[in-house]
């Protein structure tokens, strides 16, 4: 049989149970208190308020951040709409990203914080989220969507060539880029049929920036139109280029134009190209050995357009020029010739 403590036997182990409780927990406080709470890592904080496009290629993205803490960059990852990243709401696929920027460090709310996407398709849907990252982590804010506009095409409308009679022949046409930045190029070929249908990379390359699109040996310069509206000017000084014309050969000539893709060290540009109309021109034969004026060396070659002030040539003016000379000669004479009737009359 087992024997039951008594009463009192009882409540004096309750008691020396509770003492000890309380002097485990009190000693297990005064433990932790001496010892300090570890920080807490954080990563920044990043919100997505919009984005907008600000031509058809570029856009920005805009919201807010706060690095809660150490130094922070910012950049904006973004996709086509049709992409999967942007199907699966950020979940699944890879974004592109753009350059990270500073954001900063300490404990503040940055608001109104804008990031640039350039290189962008026109009449596109996108979705793009602002992301944030330091030494604790990174973070993402909610994806928000922008579609670009659709651009408008360049128009040509008008070419030309100058200095036919002279060292620097040039080429020139009026171009409208409809308030878009464009890139041109001037073709120059013996038969129509040689036009590429296309602007094609200067082979060798040309400058110091990168030309992503079809190469070409002897392609000329490609130039650079920037945004505007109206019609302006460009033009090739075809020697300045590295041409070197055959005189007496005939030439065809065209420029093209195409929407410019925007990038800080690259060429780019949208196809197909705006073709310019079918040109050509004649290199004028040089003048023959003594033709020139004065019976000398000869002069430039001639391309019928030259005009002379009084529809007189230059010889002709010479020629003037000789006929009063003997008549002036003859008028000091008959000064002469009266002084001395005066002094003999003395």
């Amino acid at each position: 049989m087992r024997m039951l403590a008594p009463i009192g036997e009882v409540g004096r182990r309750a008691r020396l149970w509770t003492v000890g409780i309380v002097a485990l927990v009190a000693s297990t406080a005064c433990l932790c208190g001496s010892i300090a709470a570890p920080a807490l890592a954080a990563a920044p904080l990043v919100g997505t308020d919009g984005a907008h496009a600000t031509s058809p290629t570029t856009a920005w993205v805009g919201g807010n951040a706060d690095p809660e803490g150490p130094a922070t960059t910012l950049h904006a990852d973004y996709k086509p709409a049709v992409d999967l990243w942007c199907t699966s709401e950020g979940v699944e696929g890879t974004p592109q990203e753009t350059s990270s920027q500073p954001l900063g460090s300490g404990n503040a709310m940055f608001s109104e914080i804008t990031v640039d996407l350039i290189g962008l398709k026109p009449a596109t849907e996108y979705c793009a989220e602002l992301a944030g990252e330091n030494e604790d982590g990174s973070s993402h804010g909610a994806l928000v969507r922008f579609t670009t506009p659709a651009r408008s095409e360049p128009t040509i409308d008008s070419e030309s060539v100058t200095g036919l009679a002279g060292a620097h022949v040039t080429l020139e046409a009026q171009i409208d880029a409809k308030g878009e930045a464009d890139r041109y190029q001037f073709q120059l070929v013996s038969q129509a049929s040689e036009y590429a249908s296309e602007i094609d990379c200067p082979e060798p390359a040309l400058g110091p920036l990168l030309c992503v699109g079809p190469h070409a040996a002897g392609a000329l310069p490609i130039g650079f139109l920037s945004a505007g509206s109206g019609q302006r000017t460009v033009s090739l000084d075809l020697a300045g280029a590295g041409v070197v014309l055959q005189r007496g050969k005939t030439y065809h000539y065209r420029v093209l134009a195409a929407p410019s893709i925007a990038s800080e060290d690259t060429i780019e540009w949208e196809g197909p190209a705006v073709l310019g109309g079918d040109q050509a021109f004649t290199v004028p034969e040089a003048a023959a050995p003594g033709k020139g004026p004065g019976g000398g060396s000869p002069g430039p070659p001639s391309t019928g357009q030259e005009k002379h002030s009084g529809g007189g040539s230059q010889t002709g003016h010479a020629k003037k020029h000789r006929h009063h000379h003997p008549r002036h000669k003859h008028h000091r004479h008959r000064r002469h010739h009266h002084k001395h009737r005066r002094h003999h009359r003395r």
